[in-house]
């Protein structure tokens, strides 16, 4: 089972996702996500500075961006299953509705990338972006 960690603290108390919702998100990625080993994922939410120093670390893009997933599913132990780290201020500039929903989105969208999912190809989008659109609804 999958289970969060998250640490909100850069995020206004009004912006903070509740633990309600995260359980929720919990639930969703646990139902429809077929091979899922039990452990933590660590989510935080960083400065548009942080993030653009671990993108162009990790994937030499000299820019900020709003989300970056690191799994950990092939390394022992797997207690954590991987980070996903989120930068507030562009979930902010880019959320079409409420920042909630972004955040939402943003967190599935970097699981889901944990769990090797990927949508740089046209094919491997057509797995990953319906799947992750059915866990947001399931959970707005």
């Amino acid at each position: 089972m999958i289970k969060f960690e998250i640490d909100q603290t850069l995020a206004k108390k009004h912006e903070r996702l509740t633990r309600a919702l995260l359980s929720s998100l919990e639930k969703s990625l646990n139902k429809h996500l077929k091979k899922k080993p039990d452990g933590l994922v660590a989510i935080s939410y960083i400065t548009d500075a942080k993030m653009k120093q671990l993108n162009s670390q990790h994937r030499k893009k000299f820019t900020t961006t709003d989300v970056l997933s690191f799994s950990y599913l092939n390394q022992e132990p797997k207690e954590t299953l991987g980070d996903v780290v989120i930068s507030v201020s562009q979930a902010k500039r880019q959320a079409r509705g409420s920042l909630r929903a972004e955040l939402i989105e943003l967190i599935t969208h970097g699981v889901l990338h944990i769990f090797g999912f990927d949508h740089e190809r046209p094919v491997d989008a057509k797995a990953m972006l319906p799947l992750q659109d059915k866990i947001v609804s399931d959970v707005l």
